[in-house]
Order: C-alpha cells, then sequence, then structure tokens
C-alpha cells in the first residue's frame, strides 16, 4: 500500500508542476504586452488556449491522484512527496529556459521541501482528532481564512514583480487549504452527526467550498501571470497545508492537547518554510527577469 501511495503521490507532484509550467506559459503569453492581470477577455482566451486546458487537465487529474495517495498512506508520508512539485518546476524551467539552477537556488528548494516534510510530519503525530465542530466557531474561523485570501489577492493587485506573484499565490494558497478544512467539516458533519450542525452545516460548507476553489483559481493564474511556475507552485505547496492545518485547529477543534513543544514545532516550521519560498521568489533567476510585470 505504502508503495503504491509513494508512486501517486510522486506521480501527482509530476502532474502538478507540468500543470503549472503550462499554464504559467500560456498566463505569460497573454499578459506580455499588458499589465500583468488576466480579465475577463484574457480568460476567455485562455480557455481556447490548448497549453492552458492541458494544464488544468492535469491539475485535475493531479488533485485525484493525490487524493488516492491519501486514501492508502498516512498525511505524513504523502503530503511531504507532493512538495516534490517545487523541483521538478525548477527542474523543468532550467531545462525550458537552458539556465542551470543555482547552488543558492536548490538549497533553498531543499529547504522548502524540509520545511513542509517536517511540519507535516509534527502536525500528523501530534495533532489528534478533532471534538465535534461548533457551527459558529467554523463559519468565523471559515470567514477570517476567507478575509486572509482577499487581503492578499488586494495586496497582489497593489504590488509589482516577485512581491506580486507571491500576494496572489498566497491568496490562491490561503483559498485552496480553506477547501481542505470545508471538506474535513463536511466529512466530520456526514459521519458524526453533530448535534449543532443541521442541514445548512452541509449546505454553507459546499458553497463555500466552490466560492474558495474559483477565487483561489482566479489568485492562482494571476500569479502566474505576475511570476514563474516553481515560485507558484513553492507558494501552493509550502502554504496550503499551513493554512488547513491551522484551521484544522480552530474550525475543527483538532490538536486542542498539542504540547506547547509541539506548537514551537510547528511554527518553527512554517516560518522555515515562508522564509524559503519568499527566498525563492526574491532570488530566482526567472522570478528576476520577470521583475518588470505589472
Amino acid at each position: 500500500m505504502t508503495v503504491a501511495a509513494v508512486a501517486l503521490a510522486t506521480l501527482a507532484a509530476v502532474m502538478f508542476a507540468v500543470s503549472a509550467v503550462l499554464q504559467n506559459g500560456a498566463v505569460s503569453d497573454i499578459v506580455a504586452t499588458g499589465p500583468a492581470i488576466v480579465g475577463r477577455t484574457g480568460f476567455a482566451t485562455l480557455a481556447r488556449t490548448r497549453g492552458w486546458l492541458a494544464g488544468a487537465v492535469l491539475a485535475g487529474a493531479g488533485s485525484v491522484t493525490h487524493a488516492g495517495a491519501l486514501v492508502l498512506a498516512p498525511v505524513a508520508i504523502v503530503q511531504p512527496i507532493g512538495v516534490l512539485a517545487v523541483p521538478f518546476a525548477v527542474v523543468i524551467g532550467a531545462w525550458r529556459t537552458r539556465v542551470r539552477p543555482s547552488a543558492g537556488l536548490v538549497l533553498t528548494v531543499a529547504t522548502c521541501l524540509a520545511a513542509v516534510a517536517g511540519f507535516v510530519t509534527l502536525a500528523d503525530v501530534r495533532l489528534g482528532a478533532g471534538t465535534q465542530p461548533r457551527f459558529a466557531g467554523a463559519v468565523l474561523a471559515a470567514a477570517t481564512a476567507a478575509g486572509l485570501a482577499g487581503i492578499l489577492a488586494a495586496l497582489g493587485s497593489r504590488s509589482t514583480g516577485w512581491l506580486r506573484c507571491v500576494a496572489f499565490a498566497a491568496s490562491g494558497a490561503t483559498a485552496f487549504g480553506l477547501v481542505s478544512a470545508l471538506m474535513r467539516l463536511v466529512s466530520l458533519h456526514l459521519t458524526t452527526g453533530a448535534d449543532d450542525l443541521d442541514d445548512i452545516g452541509v449546505l454553507l460548507p459546499v458553497a463555500g467550498i466552490v466560492v474558495a476553489l474559483v477565487g483561489g483559481g482566479w489568485a492562482v493564474q494571476q500569479a502566474h501571470a505576475a511570476g514563474v511556475p516553481s515560485v507558484v507552485v513553492g507558494c501552493l505547496t509550502v502554504l496550503d497545508p499551513l493554512v488547513a492545518v491551522v484551521l484544522g485547529v480552530t474550525m475543527l477543534g483538532e490538536g486542542g492537547s498539542t504540547s506547547p513543544g509541539a506548537v514551537a514545532g510547528l511554527v518553527g516550521f512554517a516560518v522555515l518554510g515562508l522564509g524559503a519560498v519568499l527566498v525563492l521568489a526574491r532570488h530566482h533567476p526567472e522570478a528576476r527577469a520577470a521583475a518588470p510585470r505589472r
């Protein structure tokens, strides 16, 4: 089972990396002669672009494949493998541009991998099952995450260069982390029948999932318009699990008995991962070349 899960997770990581490269190339062509923003006309054009559509299909297939891996093995094994999408994207980018990755870039990517692997493993070991979710608390946590995604998108719209890319990618990652938490919330409701979650406890999260998927997808395309695939993938793979875990604690009551040492470790890995992503965005050769995009 574990071998099959590792194989599926690795395949999913490859799919995500290729998807990011394909969609980034298509979006870059759209914004090549104008501002780094994809509007309604741009999305209509992308919907007719083979490369972008192929990337969308690969992203969907990658999500299904990754979910299949999670069925076969624990999160602590599968999730760190998903971060391999970052080095895969770097390698593909280096092949496309014929620019060899520097030692510093390799070290930064390795730091991303180590940070996410450490965070997910510690979270899986130390965060226990959640209590029955309280509807009011779940709504507040979800609204806070949605507000944060909106703030990051607003920051991206007012920024340029690598900061614009990171802000939009972080907005998308926050939205996708919210999707994971809302799906978990629906699952808990359906399997435990929490007393204070009536039918709206399913309908409202499902509506939130749809909105978060659309908003997150929009933000990721704006990130592609302002940056390079490896930076976008790096933000998504580092921030998505961080947001999902935080929402698991605040929305679902997971980890209520977590020790201070475990909390400190989680915060440390999170800071390390975020720092590595910022360094990757700021000093990636392709990111520096893309700095003039607005």
